[in-house]
């Protein structure tokens, strides 16, 4: 039999008992062999069959133990804020009520960084997108693997909603308010120059 043939030259009994690593190639291999028996018999006309087939084997193999060893996909996205700080100064403040929007000052700015779980509960590598609504209120600076975006406040705003999203479509939001710092100038304006009103007439005096 063919598949016997391509077993037999790519599986052998291993010498010590085969790593973790090594028992799922084997077993990787041995799904491999077996659909490719389901594919028909060889073609002994073409050149050298099993020669042929062992590579196709080892192929699907590789496809095989490629998919089977891949990171679960995320199912789950957690955000969470750090430390708000000014933007030339130290933390000033953190976000300790996870219902309650974070106060952001508009020359301050804050991490967001977010988890990404499997469904076993496991944390998995992925990419997302960041966005905010409205977009003029803050500034968004993702990292270079985009599981965290430094938020920098722009323009005192209301509600502003952060948003991760990953490529499968599973997204996290958070709200932030964006307000103005403490007065840090001055200005003085004069109106238009006018008349004084007439005064009131004095009281008549009383006998």
């Amino acid at each position: 039999m063919c598949g016997e043939a391509i077993t037999a030259e790519l599986i052998s009994a291993p010498a010590v008992a085969p790593t973790p690593r090594e028992q799922v190639r084997l077993a990787a291999v041995s799904l491999a062999v077996d659909l490719d028996e389901d594919t028909g018999p060889c073609d002994c006309d073409d050149g050298d069959p099993l020669q042929h087939r062992v590579r196709d084997v080892l192929r699907a193999a590789d496809r095989i133990y490629a998919w089977i060893t891949e990171p679960a996909p995320a199912v789950r996205l957690t955000l969470t804020f750090g430390p708000v700080t000014d933007r030339a100064t130290h933390p000033q403040t953190t976000k300790e009520d996870p219902m309650a929007n974070l106060q952001l000052g508009d020359t301050q700015q804050v991490v967001a960084t977010v988890v990404a779980d499997d469904a076993a509960g496991n944390v998995v590598p992925d990419q997302l997108t960041w966005t905010a609504v409205p977009d003029t209120a803050v500034s968004l600076t993702p990292s270079a693997d985009t599981l965290s975006c430094v938020i920098g406040g722009l323009v005192p705003t209301a509600g502003v909603v952060i948003t991760a999203t990953d490529t499968a479509g599973n997204e996290v939001t958070g709200d932030v308010d964006v307000i103005g710092g403490p007065a840090s100038a001055l200005s003085l304006s004069f109106g238009a120059v006018s008349d004084k009103p007439a005064p009131e007439p004095a009281p008549e005096p009383t006998a």
